[in-house]
């Protein structure tokens, strides 16, 4: 994937790093200050994220609770939960795209952008699981009042 361009470029590097390497030189890794940070702040947002999440699962009760009433308006406050799951499953597709239109494996996203794909995943999960959660919820408590 080196010589593809894809990698902001950076085939040069790797390629002095490797030549580097055979000739018995030590070389510092190059680390891109920006880039460590963008790493730092993903790796923040998926572990919100991840609290998020398990802040949603622990107050699925009350949440079905409100929506036991009008099952309608619970089905419509579970659409955004969506969104995270389907671009999780197109995010090879979106990455094609930007690469004017070439042919993207998935799993070469998650090589190409692991931190965003660590917090995409988690944030997926996260949602599917919530999702799941919540209808478990709102159907035991739509039993339980006798609206089922």
């Amino acid at each position: 994937m080196a010589n593809t361009g894809m990698a902001y470029g950076d085939a040069q590097a790797v390629a002095d790093a490797l030549i580097a390497l055979l000739e018995g030189e030590p070389s510092a890794p190059v680390v891109g200050t920006a880039l460590a940070w963008a790493d730092a702040v993903l790796l923040l947002l998926t572990a919100l994220t991840a609290a998020a999440t398990w802040r949603g699962v622990r107050r699925s009760r009350h949440w079905a609770r409100r929506g036991a009433e009008r099952p309608s308006v619970a089905v419509m406050r579970l659409l955004p939960l969506a969104p995270p799951i389907l671009l999780l499953a197109a995010v090879h597709r979106i990455v094609g795209f930007l690469y004017r239109g070439r042919d993207v494996a998935w799993i070469q996203v998650s090589y190409l952008y692991p931190t965003l794909m660590t917090l995409l995943a988690v944030a997926a999960l996260g949602c599917a699981l919530l999702a799941v959660v919540r209808v478990v919820a709102l159907v035991r408590e739509r039993g339980r009042t006798g609206h089922g």
